[in-house]
């Protein structure tokens, strides 16, 4: 990190779209001081769009540039396609033949690594169409390891994203935020991966997510998905009687409560959380 820190021409910082505040890398400023930031609100696909909405407005009172990407999404051309437009227009660019260095960074598991390989092919085939006719074609070398766990990242490393103008983009391992401000912030992090489900638990964070929807009326993806009879006088029903409601319809005895079956719903829940299969749901 110290061998690229001084070097940063712009910073990248990437959130989820479903946490644009928790998210936040506070340790940006200290990391490489006050450079030019783009803000990207990613995963937007999966959270609620009004609340989306909102939250671009409510940040572009504090930072210039700001919008939300689908990199994951049917949009992932269009948002890749985007942030290279704003990164031709921002970055500040050293020389024709010297990279501008761009740090990407932010919280574990809001996509870093996959938003550096969709710019990365965006500019590819530019430019692969402008030399085509020149029969002379650049090397790009391999992309970078994405994942769905957080720390798939573990260590800084350098990529070229575009050659005209020339950028290149620094991968940074997951900047988790240095004070988890109270027990549920911790749990919505949890939720999107930023923590392993591990440090928590699958049942805990399954509850919880039943809980929030529950809370919420969002319910009728989990009665349609899983196949459960949950009508308006059932409405109250409690996270663990919802999951109970499941384990039944599924065969399983609700007295034995069988702990790997329980475990491996809870699993499948969070695991259609955050495939988008729950509908679009924010977290704050």
């Amino acid at each position: 990190m110290d061998t690229y820190r001084k070097e940063v021409d712009f910073v990248v910082e990437v959130r989820d779209a479903r946490l644009p505040y928790a998210t936040a890398a506070d340790s940006i400023v200290d990391l490489v001081g006050n450079k030019p930031r783009l803000i990207l609100l990613n995963k937007s696909d999966l959270a609620c769009p009004r609340a989306t909405g909102n939250a671009v407005k409510r940040l572009r009172r504090d930072y210039d540039n700001v919008f939300a990407t689908s990199i994951r999404s049917n949009l992932a051309g269009k948002s890749a396609s985007k942030i290279v437009s704003e990164l031709r227009d921002k970055v500040p660019q050293r020389f024709r033949t010297l990279d501008a260095l761009v740090m990407i960074c932010g919280v574990p598991n809001v996509g870093k690594s996959t938003v550096i390989n969709a710019i990365r092919n965006v500019c590819m085939r530019r430019e692969s169409r402008h030399t085509s006719t020149r029969g002379k074609r650049k090397k790009w070398g391999r992309g970078v390891r994405t994942g769905r766990l957080p720390g798939v990242t573990t260590s800084v490393s350098k990529i070229s994203v575009s050659s005209d103008p020339p950028i290149a983009m620094v991968d940074t391992p997951g900047i988790l935020l240095p004070n988890i401000g109270s027990v549920e912030m911790g749990l919505n992090l949890a939720l999107t991966g930023a923590v392993r489900d591990e440090v928590v638990g699958h049942e805990t964070l399954a509850l919880y997510l039943l809980d929030m929807m529950l809370q919420s009326n969002e319910i009728k993806s989990i009665r349609k998905l899983f196949k459960i009879d949950i009508s308006s006088s059932k409405v109250r029903r409690s996270p663990v009687e919802v999951l109970d409601d499941i384990m039944i319809q599924r065969g399983h005895d609700q007295t034995l409560r069988e702990e790997s079956s329980r475990n491996a719903l809870c699993v499948e829940i969070l695991r259609h959380f955050r495939g988008g299969a729950l509908g679009r749901f924010s977290l704050e």
